[in-house]
């Protein structure tokens, strides 16, 4: 019979192909029946978003907490409290902030 040789470079493609195999039956292989799962529950990731949908709930109420929290602010500097997303008691500061700058 003949011997089986193994050298070192035959060795690295076997340790690759078993890394690779330990990382599909690890993560591959769950991440397709959790999306499988939610496909047949119908319970699919929300969408990034359409032109159509409505602001996320709480958009108008945030913008108003803001603009009576500054009411002497630009839109520029509402928006930019927006953007931040800010609480009532931020926006307050920040305002104290600014009007202890300007005197």
């Amino acid at each position: 019979m003949g011997a089986l040789t193994l050298d070192l470079a035959m060795l690295k493609y076997i340790g690759a192909g078993v890394l690779i195999l330990f990382c599909v039956l690890l993560f591959v292989i769950p991440w397709i029946k959790d999306m499988l799962k939610k496909v047949s529950t119908g319970k699919l990731p929300a969408k990034l978003g359409c032109s159509d949908d409505p602001p996320p709930g709480g958009f108008a109420a945030h913008l108003k907490i803001i603009e009576e929290a500054a009411p002497n602010a630009t839109p520029e500097v509402w928006w930019q409290y927006a953007k931040a997303e800010m609480t009532k008691a931020q926006v307050a500061l920040e305002e104290a902030k600014l009007a202890r700058k300007t005197l």
